[in-house]
């Protein structure tokens, strides 16, 4: 009978040995990568939060300027707008021509405007600051400049302009 609970508890101790010692190491090892991954996945949560809030600011930017964009070509109100610039300063505005097209990279249709203008050199300055400023949004394609020195304290200029700006299509 001793033996065989010698036998019992060498079998035990074998079983202990080969199966549960293993087992347990391999669910530490587990139970470790766990942890990492549980922490790798909170690092992406976090950053796909930070994403999130990102592409939600990046909407709302969006919205913001889409609303500064008119919805037609508003093309009455961009003449005003010339002519609020012509008036405060000095130039005056010749042979104005509208142009509709479509602008590939930033995907909004474009209003084009051609004109030539004169005046003086002191006020050109200006001239550029109130297209820049204005609240419609004015690029420039080109400005072809010629000078008059005929005067020359404040030589005047002359030059011919081609400026560009997106509205919306209307839904």
């Amino acid at each position: 009978m001793k033996t065989w609970h010698i036998l019992v508890l060498v079998l035990l101790v074998a079983i202990g040995g080969f199966y549960i010692v293993p087992t347990v190491n391999t669910t530490r090892s587990l139970r470790s990568e766990n942890i990492k991954l549980q922490k790798t996945l909170q690092g992406k949560i976090e950053e796909l939060q930070t994403l999130n809030q990102v592409l939600q600011k990046t909407k709302e930017q969006k919205k913001s300027v889409l609303s500064l964009v008119p919805i037609d070509n508003g093309q009455e109100f961009l003449l005003r707008d010339l002519q609020k610039i012509a008036q405060q300063t000095g130039f005056g505005f010749n042979g104005l021509q509208f142009f509709k097209g479509q602008n590939s990279a930033v995907g909004l249709p474009e209003l084009s405007i051609n004109f030539s203008t004169e005046g003086q050199k002191s006020q050109f300055k200006k001239f550029l600051l109130a297209i820049e400023n204005n609240q419609r949004f004015l690029g420039m394609n080109r400005l072809d400049v010629q000078t008059d020195f005929s005067a020359p304290a404040n030589p005047k200029l002359r030059f011919n302009v081609s400026l560009y700006s997106f509205y919306q299509k209307e839904q």
